[in-house]
């Protein structure tokens, strides 16, 4: 466990968040109580009216005192602020889930205020480090969180896929798309198309695909440290890293994903706590 003091923290938010002037009210009314230096996202400054004067900065240049994050919102949220904000492996993240399933954030608006008061009273917290997917396109590289994402660009075409382990061929097919995902994106994209939920704890892959012409081609788990490869032939081809495009291709193309000495890291109140999210966005819906 650890104590985090904080220089400064950061709050960032989906605009339309509901409740988001009233929340961050009584957070900022809190710091500023205990004299806690705190910023807020620019991009939020036409949505809150607050009774006191506020500091809004640009998070794409957020400076490098700001060592805690508080992004209110859903996974869709977190991740845009991971990809967006610098040095990110160099600060704390604290999510709160205002979306409808959550499972990189732990605490809900209501629990937002206490959490605060017990990262500025000194408590110990859980410190959760996520290492990041670097998938190198040719010498291009990106950092992901959750998964990369290989299709056609023109819906109902396949793409041809090969997947080597170490040099060796492991499976060639036709699929609508083709997913790598880390053990923190096990709950993502590659969950929806059928593929495990695998503990975050471990540091393995996850090569899924999108509706595979063959019935027998199954999701395959390969550990974090092999050479992994992903061929793709593709009239019209896209990648899709974190469910953001970035980058297109005609013919073919090879992706090499490997994990990265990059983390981030997430302040959580229990041990365990995957678990604990794991059960409540299961069975939400029962």
């Amino acid at each position: 466990m650890d104590k985090i003091m904080p220089n400064a923290i950061g709050f960032t938010s989906r605009p339309a968040s509901s409740g988001l002037n009233t929340l961050l009210r009584k957070v900022f009314q809190v710091l500023i109580e205990r004299r806690i230096p705190f910023v807020v996202d620019a991009v939020l400054k036409p949505f809150l009216m607050m009774p006191y004067p506020i500091k809004f900065v640009d998070f794409k240049k957020l400076p490098d005192e700001v060592d805690v994050i508080v992004v209110l919102g859903g996974d869709g949220t977190l991740i845009h602020a991971i990809h967006n904000i610098p040095k990110i492996e160099k600060r704390f993240i604290l999510g709160v889930n205002t979306g409808r399933i959550g499972f990189l954030s732990e605490i809900t608006p209501h629990d937002l205020v206490p959490c605060i008061m017990r990262i500025l009273n000194g408590e110990e917290v859980f410190i959760e480090r996520v290492k990041l997917m670097r998938v190198n396109m040719s010498g291009r590289y990106y950092d992901a969180i959750n998964d990369v994402v290989i299709m056609n660009k023109e819906h109902g075409r396949m793409i041809s896929v090969g997947i080597l382990v170490d040099d060796e061929p492991v499976y060639t097919t036709y699929a609508d798309g083709v997913i790598v995902s880390t053990s923190t994106g096990s709950t993502a994209y590659s969950a929806s198309a059928g593929g495990p939920i695998i503990d975050p704890r471990m540091s393995v892959f996850i090569v899924n695909f999108i509706c595979p012409l063959m019935w027998s081609i199954r999701p395959l788990i390969v550990p974090g440290d092999v050479k992994l490869k992903v061929r793709v032939r593709a009239r019209k081809g896209i990648v899709l890293v974190d469910g953001m495009e970035v980058s297109s291709f005609n013919n073919k193309i090879e992706v090499m994903p490997e994990y990265s000495e990059k983390s981030v890291k997430f302040i959580r109140f229990t041990k365990g706590s995957f678990y604990k999210r794991l059960y409540r966005r299961l069975n939400m819906w029962i």
